[in-house]
């Protein structure tokens, strides 16, 4: 009978101990997994933020680019036209250039 009772003492030692290894085995692959949620985490971030940024910097390129080609596109008012004609054949009359028509 001792000898019975020692061998289920010996499994249950062998049993608890196989128990153990895998609960670390676990704890160890629950860890690896978090750090590599969270290296994910980062990139997914950095991703984002990058993307916004570059939406960003393409939203606001093009109102730069639109009002600077509506600067330099846009067309003259009357006044503007006229004022630039006048203030062109005083030049010309100082200078004693003619314009022919």
């Amino acid at each position: 009978m001792r000898e019975k009772v020692a061998n289920m003492m010996r499994l249950l030692k062998e049993r608890k101990s196989k128990l153990k290894e895998q609960e670390n085995v676990l704890e160890k692959r629950s860890n690896v997994v978090e750090k590599v949620n969270k290296v994910l985490d980062c990139k997914l971030r950095k991703a984002d933020f990058v993307q916004k940024q570059r939406d960003e910097s393409l939203a606001f390129a093009n109102d730069w680019l639109r009002d600077e080609s509506s600067q330099d596109t846009a067309p003259e008012s009357s006044t503007q036209k006229m004022e630039n004609e006048v203030t062109q054949n005083d030049e010309n009359l100082e200078t004693g250039v003619e314009e022919s028509p």
